[in-house]
């Protein structure tokens, strides 16, 4: 919360809302109950009232460190539905007295709204005392202010005694509205002592961080203490705060700071010689080699887990091939490359055929000169020696859930594999071939238990096809469809070669004249297959039903999403505003006609 007593409004007239926040607010259950104030780094009141250059009365006579108090501005949001606009004086500081108290987000915004009305009211009706009476007891904001602060202290207070809460993080969202870079100090004290303190690097537009709650305190934290934000050397900083809070996540979200999650392995590819089995196939024949147990039992593992595994040998094709298949194998393995090339060029053409990112590949080897090799041509893929399995299948990076979807992954890609040969026999005609597939698809938003597992895996892992870029967990998505004006759906397709299985996720905001795409997820499976049209036909009609003008996109530009953005253009979304580098709002008008819709039969379609 934020002391708004003698800020203004700031209004719209001229200006389009920013994107939505760095921080998914679906992701926290608790946030602590602080109270963010208008202070000074010098402050020797009451003297420093009548002897101090810098000093300038505020509406209540104390001193007025920022020009025009903490506004709010309705145009940013985070934990709240404005950001605090906020223009710093020399010796300017925001601060609060903290402790353990939480609350629900839905409470603090509540308390925000209703404190945000008294502490107004009351500065207005100063304001009319002072023009018709010199009588100073009414000064009832002041006595306001008095009371408020007593009663955070004594809830402070009493958490500490009553409360175990423990926070997982705090988080620091600050749009810097000039064209300068500074720095921007965050201090913990207790008493006198500084307990805590970090400087963060604040450049034009957004700047996000989430700092691990055990990296600012170890134990408990003591009651009460402060933290302060200020600007390094009295800079002159023009800044909305959309995040100044520490916060609880939920239930299944680890500490951890958000902009951070490991990329999810999507594919790991095997050497064969010392790596896969124990000694060299050319040189010790195939009845002297024997398979390692430990690489073994981690092939069966990572098929569980839906990670998809190829090879990256230099060996002869029919020999490897008629082992593998002797021991097993060999069905485990997706477009293997077994010959005499350089194993990065090898890689690349298993990401080519599976259609995924080399940033989602690692590479098991036990010669440390092929790792080098590959790390230089190609440093995005993550290599690792065999020795180092155990560890690896334990990295966050190599999770999963693991679902009936995931344990299909494998078998899924082969029939792709099938798809890809046809269609080569259509040769430049695509579309024939697409009409060939029978493409159907099935919408819904009834989600189940199963379904919201696998929409969960498709954002922790999807890249070329995501919106937003946002990691949203099981617990994400179960806050995200209890929020009110918002509607999800979920998407499965099949053809005449199998089943796709369950390969999107969309969410979406319903606004006054417009129906928002906030998140959107496809799975590469899916990719130039007309599926992405044809759900978007299904959004718009939805969309008109309810009388809305047309559908906006959040796109956020990450590494590889461009895919995705070229999607849009297709289908016939223009481009409307950019609010800073990367993130761009693309509409839809609700009678704009969608190419290529035909070529998918609609089996089951959501009513809402």
């Amino acid at each position: 919360m934020f002391q708004l007593d003698f800020g203004q409004t700031k209004g719209n007239q001229s200006q389009t809302a920013i994107p939505s926040s760095g921080f998914d607010i679906a992701e926290i259950d608790f946030a602590s109950l602080s109270f963010w104030e208008e202070h000074c780094l010098e402050c020797a009141q009451p003297n420093c009232y009548s002897n101090c250059q810098l000093f300038s009365e505020r509406a209540d006579k104390n001193c007025a460190r920022f020009e025009n108090g903490i506004q709010d501005n309705h145009l940013y949001r985070g934990l709240f539905d404005f950001g605090a606009e906020i223009y710093f004086r020399p010796w300017g500081k925001l601060q609060t007295r903290f402790g353990n108290a939480v609350e629900s987000v839905e409470k603090l915004r509540r308390y925000s709204w209703i404190d945000s009305i008294i502490s107004r009211g009351l500065v207005a009706a100063d304001t009319l005392n002072q023009k018709v009476s010199d009588h100073r007891l009414l000064r009832l904001q002041r006595y306001y202010n008095r009371l408020r602060q007593t009663m955070h202290e004594r809830r402070i207070k009493q958490a500490y005694e009553k409360t175990n809460a423990h926070y997982d993080a705090f988080l620091m969202e600050a749009w810097n509205l000039r064209n300068e870079t500074f720095r921007l100090i965050f201090e913990a004290v207790y008493g006198e002592k500084v307990t805590f303190r970090d400087s963060f690097k604040i450049l034009p537009g957004r700047n996000v961080y989430s700092i691990p709650w055990n990296e600012i305190v170890t134990g408990n934290f003591s009651n009460p203490s402060r933290l302060i934000v200020h600007p390094e050397n009295d800079h002159k900083a023009h800044i909305v705060f959309t995040w100044l809070d520490a916060v609880c996540f939920g239930a299944q979200a680890q500490q951890k700071k958000i902009e951070d999650i490991p990329t999810k392995i999507k594919c790991v590819v095997w050497d064969l010689d010392d790596t896969v089995w124990e000694g060299i196939l050319g040189d010790d024949g195939p009845k002297n080699l024997k398979i390692r147990k430990n690489v073994l039992s981690a092939i069966q593992e990572l098929d569980r887990r839906g990670i998809l595994q190829s090879i990256a040998s230099k060996n002869d094709y029919h020999n490897a091939l008629s082992f593998l298949q002797k021991h097993s194998l060999a069905e485990y393995f997706l477009y293997k490359e077994i010959n005499w090339a350089p194993k990065s060029e090898s890689l690349q053409k298993i990401a080519h055929n599976l259609n995924i990112g080399l940033d989602t590949f690692a590479f098991i080897d036990d010669s440390a000169f092929e790792r080098e090799k590959v790390k230089h041509n190609l440093p995005q893929v993550r290599t690792y020696a065999p020795t180092e399995l155990e560890p690896i299948l334990e990295m966050p990076e190599f999770k999963a859930t693991i679902t009936e979807a995931s344990k299909k992954r494998r078998l899924l890609y082969q029939t792709e594999s099938k798809r890809k040969h046809k269609c080569n026999s259509f040769g430049s005609n695509y579309r024939e071939f697409l009409l060939d597939c029978q493409l159907k698809m099935h919408a819904s938003s009834d989600f189940k238990k199963a379904s919201m597992i696998r929409c969960a895996d498709l954002l922790q892992r999807t890249n070329q096809l995501n919106l937003s870029g946002r990691r949203l967990d099981l617990h994400g998505i179960q806050n995200l469809l209890k929020k009110p004006n918002t509607q999800c759906y979920w998407i499965s397709c099949g053809d005449r070669y199998g089943d796709y299985g369950l390969v999107g996720f969309c969410a979406i905001r319903q606004e006054k004249k417009h129906d928002r795409i906030t998140d959107l997820v496809l799975s590469c499976r899916i990719a130039q297959k007309k599926f992405e049209n044809r759900f978007f036909r299904i959004l718009k009609e939805l969309s008109g039903k309810r009388g809305k003008l047309g559908l906006i996109a959040d796109y956020t530009a990450t590494e590889r999403n461009h895919v995705l953005l070229e999607s849009l253009k297709e289908i016939g979304f223009e481009q409307q505003d950019s609010y800073e580098e990367g993130n761009v709002q693309w509409f839809l008008s609700a009678d704009k006609n969608i190419p290529d819709t035909d070529l998918v039969e609609l089996t089951h379609s959501p009513k809402n």
